[in-house]
């Protein structure tokens, strides 16, 4: 059964015409079964590119969306979020200034997640929304030297 929170992601994903019900309902079962992310199931099925996954998602949340391609490793940043925690709940930390950790997130609405990083850096803390895929590349390259 989806939760609420995928069936607002499929809504938003089918109105935007990246994927269609049949693809959707492929991808669900496939999230069923094997768990993730729907962006990500839906991108690793080949029914939509994960980038434009991510613009439509921002367009329709209000998020800002964030490319971390380019982005150099943060020394103070990334000292307050290790590894794990950003392999556990997708997150990458961008940048800390002025008091204000900048975190790209594959779901900027876990406000636990947020809560979190708000606790462990003793900031405020501002989401961005990144692919799945983008983060996972930004914690390998900056975090494993990869």
């Amino acid at each position: 059964m989806a939760s609420r929170k995928e069936e607002r992601l499929s809504a938003i994903l089918i109105k935007a015409g990246l994927v269609d019900e049949l693809q959707m309902r492929s991808a669900m079962a496939k999230l069923g079964k094997f768990g993730g992310r729907l962006p990500k199931v839906l991108a690793d099925s080949g029914f939509a590119d994960e980038d434009d996954i991510t613009v439509a998602i921002g367009k329709a949340t209000g998020f800002t969306v964030t490319h971390l391609g380019t982005v150099l490793k943060y020394g103070d940043a990334m000292s307050n979020v290790d590894v794990k925690f950003c392999d556990e709940h997708a997150v990458f930390p961008v940048s800390l200034k002025d008091r204000v950790m900048t975190l790209a997130m594959v779901d900027p609405s876990e406000l636990d997640v947020v809560d979190a990083v708000k606790v462990r850096c003793g900031t405020r803390v501002q989401p961005l929304l990144a692919s799945e895929t983008e983060i996972r590349n930004a914690v390998m390259r900056n975090y494993r030297g990869q």
